[in-house]
Parts: structure tokens; C-alpha cells; sequence
């Protein structure tokens, strides 16, 4: 379990702006998390498993509206589990991070050529064909996001279903079996007769 924050990149705007920028920005990073290219990376980090298996029930992500993000990988075994988790973390991480660092460039490359004061042509050209190739990797993400994992080495190994679940479901089972049982052969009484 991998545990992320939106939290510093707050526009200081009235609040029904503060709400749809976050809304906006977690839509974006849900999305990425997802991706071909974060699974593809954890995959390869992992080196276990594939990219249809990660999407078909080993991983899952808590609701990303509730604040902390929570970076979840199911399997019979807890430290495949661990090691998936991990990778999926260490990948999501990387790529939004990069995916930073490219809107950061952006924006500079964008702030030099709004400012003027590049006349040369060569470098004109340079930096328009940077922006272009810049933009086309883009990720869409706030140049400002910072992300930090709040668990790395330490990641906790919880049950997918809680043990009482188990023991309860147990009980319920036996009773039902129980019940059937008498219903079906009810016990035979002994009829005392007298001669």
C-alpha cells in the first residue's frame, strides 16, 4: 500500500475553484495511475506478472476523492503482494514526477519565447521544436505537483477480508448445515409402549 496527497498546489481561488481544480487534477493522476505506461513500469519493476493482470483484480486503488491515495495489490502470497504494491507505487511515482519535470520545461520554454528575449532564429527554431516535442509528451500534469510516498519500506500485509468475516460465514454455514440436517432426518424418538 502506497499512499499519496494533493495537497500544496492549492490555487489560492474561492473555493468552488479550489474544488474543481482538485477534482481535475485527481481525475488526471486516477487516470495515470491506470495507464499502460505506469502498469507497463511496474511490471517491469515488479518483473512478475503483466499489464491484464494488474488490471484484472491484483490491483486497486482506494477512492483517490478521500484525500490519501492508497496503492493496493491482492495475492495468495503476502510478499508478491508487497513487491507488486511497491512496484506500483515506485512506477505511479516516476511517472508523475516526470510527467512534472516535462510541464515545468514547458512553462519555461513558454515564459522565454512570451518574454521576447530570444531573437536569434536558430534558437527560436530550437526552442519552438523543444516546446512541440514537450507538448506531445505531455501528461497534462500541474507543473507544481509534488508527490512523496508515505509508506516505502514498510508496507503493511492486511487480509482482503477481515478474519471475523471468515469465522462468521463459518458459523452461518454450519448453521444452516445443522438446520437442513434436522429438517431432512429429524431424530427418531423412542415410543414407549406397554404390553
Amino acid at each position: 500500500m502506497s499512499k499519496y496527497c494533493l495537497e500544496a498546489i492549492f490555487p489560492t481561488s474561492p473555493d468552488r475553484e479550489i474544488f474543481y481544480f482538485l477534482e481535475r487534477e485527481t481525475n488526471k493522476l486516477e487516470e495515470l495511475a491506470w495507464s499502460d505506461q505506469v502498469l507497463q513500469r511496474t511490471v517491469s519493476i515488479a518483473g512478475i506478472s503483466s499489464v491484464n493482470a494488474l488490471r484484472n483484480g491484483i490491483l486497486q486503488l482506494s477512492q483517490p476523492g478521500d484525500g490519501g491515495w492508497k496503492l493496493y495489490a491482492t495475492s495468495t502470497d503476502p510478499h508478491i503482494a508487497k513487491i507488486i504494491a511497491n512496484a506500483w507505487g515506485d512506477a505511479f511515482e516516476e511517472v508523475v514526477r516526470e510527467g512534472a519535470d516535462i510541464e515545468r520545461s514547458v512553462l519555461a520554454i513558454q515564459t522565454t519565447l512570451a518574454a521576447g528575449s530570444v531573437t536569434d532564429t536558430v534558437e527560436l527554431d530550437r526552442l519552438s521544436h523543444d516546446l512541440t516535442e514537450l507538448q506531445q509528451s505531455s501528461l497534462g500534469i500541474h507543473p507544481l505537483l509534488q508527490i512523496t510516498r508515505s509508506q516505502k519500506s514498510d508496507i503493511q500485509v492486511i487480509r482482503k477480508s477481515s478474519q471475523g468475516l471468515y469465522i462468521f460465514s463459518g458459523a452461518m454455514i454450519t448453521l444452516m448445515i445443522t438446520l437442513i440436517m434436522v429438517l431432512l432426518f429429524p431424530p427418531k424418538t423412542e415410543s414407549g409402549h406397554e404390553n
